[in-house]
Formats: C-alpha cells, sequence, structure tokens
C-alpha cells in the first residue's frame, strides 16, 4: 500500500496552474501575512493546458492535467524550496479537466471532460510518484469535476449539463469504481467545476451553470455514498460561480465568480449544511474575473487567481465573521487563465 509522509517542511507553497499559458506559477508562503512570493525558476512549463494542479498527500509530486494534450503529467517536487525537479507524462482520455487524489494517497482519479470518461490510476511509488496502468470507466456527458469525498470511499461525478451527479463507491484494494444504488441523483441546475465537500465530510457542495446560478448542497449518507438535497438547497450565489473553498475550521464557504471580481461568502450550518450568506458578501477581490479558489488549512487567508489578469491576491479571513479583505496582490507572469490552485502539506 502507498506510505505517506506526514512530514511539513518549514515553507508552504502555492502551485497555480495556468491553463491559458501551459504552465503552472509556484509561490512559497509568507507564514506571516500571506503574501504569495515567486520562488526560483518559476513558472514552470507543462504540457498544452494546465488545466488542473493538485498534490499527493506525500507531498513530494504534483499531479497536473494537460488538456489539449491528453495527457496527465507527474511533476516531481524538491520540498525545500517547492520547484518541480522532473515530470513523468502518462496518457489520458480526450482533455482531462479535473482531477482528484484519494485522502490515503493510493489512487488519482481524472475526469476527462469531453472524452466523457474518468480514469483511476493507482500510485504506485509515493517517492518518485510514478503510477501503474489506468482502468478507465465511461460515463454519459462531458465531466466537470471529480470530487471525493473525505473519508475516501466514494468519488462523485458532476457532469456537463445534464442535471445529476453520479456517485460511485471506490475499491480501496484495486481502485475499482461501482455506482452507488440510486445513482445518479437529481441535481438541478448543477453544471460546473465547482465542488467541494465540507471538512467533516457530511455535506457536498456544487455550483450550478452560469445560467443557473446557485449552490446546491447534499446531505451524503455515509454508509452507501447516497445524496439526499439538504432543506434549502440551492443557495443563491452570483451568476458565474466557478469554484467552491472552504476556511480551515469548516465554519465559512466561499464561491468565486468568473464573471466578474467577487467571491460570494457564507456561513455554514454544521447540523444542517445550510449556507448563510455573509452580510457584506459578495467581496471585491481585486481585478479580473475570480476563478480558482483555495483556502489556506490555518483558516487565516484565502488565496484567488484572476482570469484574465495577471494577478494573484491573498485574502485574510476574519476568524469571527468570515468577512474578507485584501492583503496584497501578486503579479504573475502572463499568460491569464489561472484556473486551479493547490497548496503544498
Amino acid at each position: 500500500g502507498a506510505v505517506v509522509d506526514c512530514s511539513t517542511p518549514a515553507t508552504r507553497f502555492a502551485y497555480v496552474a495556468d491553463a491559458a499559458g501551459s504552465k503552472v506559477n509556484v509561490f512559497a508562503i509568507d507564514a506571516t501575512t500571506g503574501k504569495l512570493n515567486p520562488i526560483a525558476g518559476s513558472p514552470f512549463a507543462t504540457p498544452h493546458d494546465a488545466s488542473a494542479v493538485v498534490i499527493h498527500p506525500s507531498g513530494n509530486f504534483a499531479f497536473v492535467t494537460a488538456g489539449f494534450s491528453n495527457q496527465l503529467t507527474v511533476q516531481r517536487i524538491d520540498r525545500t524550496t517547492g520547484a518541480f525537479t522532473g515530470s513523468t507524462a502518462y496518457a489520458t482520455g480526450s482533455y482531462p479537466s479535473s482531477i482528484a487524489v484519494t485522502p490515503n494517497g493510493k489512487y488519482v482519479v481524472v475526469g476527462n471532460q469531453t472524452g466523457n470518461s474518468v480514469q483511476v490510476f493507482p500510485v504506485t511509488d509515493t517517492v518518485t510518484g510514478a503510477l501503474g496502468p489506468s482502468v478507465s470507466t465511461a460515463v454519459p456527458g462531458p465531466i466537470l469535476a471529480v470530487p471525493i469525498d473525505p473519508s475516501g470511499n466514494f468519488l462523485y461525478f458532476v457532469p456537463s449539463a445534464r442535471n445529476v451527479i453520479e456517485a460511485f463507491s471506490i475499491d480501496d484494494s484495486t481502485g475499482a469504481l461501482a455506482a452507488v444504488p440510486g445513482s445518479p441523483f437529481a441535481a438541478p441546475g448543477v453544471g460546473s467545476r465547482g465542488a467541494a465537500f465540507s471538512p467533516d465530510g457530511r455535506f457536498l457542495y456544487a455550483n450550478g451553470a452560469y445560467v443557473s446560478a446557485g449552490v446546491r448542497a447534499f446531505a451524503i449518507d455515509a454508509s452507501s455514498g447516497a445524496l439526499s438535497a439538504i432543506a434549502g438547497s440551492r443557495f443563491v450565489a452570483p451568476p458565474g460561480s466557478d469554484m467552491i473553498a472552504f476556511d480551515g475550521s469548516g465554519r465559512f464557504v466561499y464561491v468565486s465568480e468568473n464573471s466578474g471580481n467577487l467571491v460570494a461568502a457564507y456561513a455554514l450550518n454544521s447540523a444542517t449544511g445550510a449556507l448563510s450568506p455573509l452580510p457584506a458578501s459578495p467581496f471585491n477581490v481585486g481585478s479580473g474575473l475570480a476563478g480558482a479558489l483555495a483556502a489556506d488549512p490555518t483558516g487565516r487567508f484565502l488565496f484567488t487567481g484572476s482570469t484574465g489578469a495577471w494577478t494573484m491576491t491573498t485574502q485574510t479571513i476574519d476568524p469571527v465573521t468570515g468577512a474578507l479583505a485584501t492583503a496584497s496582490t501578486t503579479l504573475v507572469s502572463s499568460g491569464g487563465g489561472r484556473s486551479s490552485i493547490a497548496l503544498s502539506y
């Protein structure tokens, strides 16, 4: 089985996939201010269209999907400097654009957006990131997101324009997928890449497509993986809702708006899963269109990447109210398509 190194390096890093620029920008995170400082050698070139990035739980490597190249690349990481030190490419289906790793680090899952399939690769070496042969599962319609629940037992597919969420159990021994009884589950209007679990794994949230702005929320049956809409779902969000992130405490939820420079913010009712907009929401987060989104596990910072502007911003999170305030803005290399953010372990 996979062995995960849980040691924490002195500096933490943010990895930002730039689809328009076919590269990954890497930043050192200032532990006091949250400011993002480009590391030496950044940005690092990737195959055409770096559509998503995720860090393996070992911290030893990152996975980057290259949409137009139909590849998944394993990027080895120097854990002291944060730099990419070498890569290996694996073939995927057509236009891989979403990616997730099981919490135990044994499997990486790739959603092939126009290939209408999901691939599960076993991680065979947690030092180099070597992968074994993948197993592909055909799905009806393009795949936009492949969230895995925090227990690692269930995988969910968010297909485009089908108003459903598909649910599968994951065999921990083989990585094989099996449909959850009752799947697919009705999810009216859902159709964006924004999908995320509450930190306790009890609730799944998924954004609506542009014309169906809103956040749908579902309770998860821990034994079967079945979904049921919670009372009050859908929750109002700005048009163009894109990515979803939770603060480190799990008390607040943030949704980026890719039709403007805004992030909507909500208080989370941990008992029911209901969302309540914060008084000053949505918050202005700078220039460009707010897209990629990630929250620091400490609960102090929210990082946003703009689409169309060459910037990353650090927002401070008020620990009492959840309100956002812009702390710093970092210029990045040209490209303007910040599509995904992953934080090192």
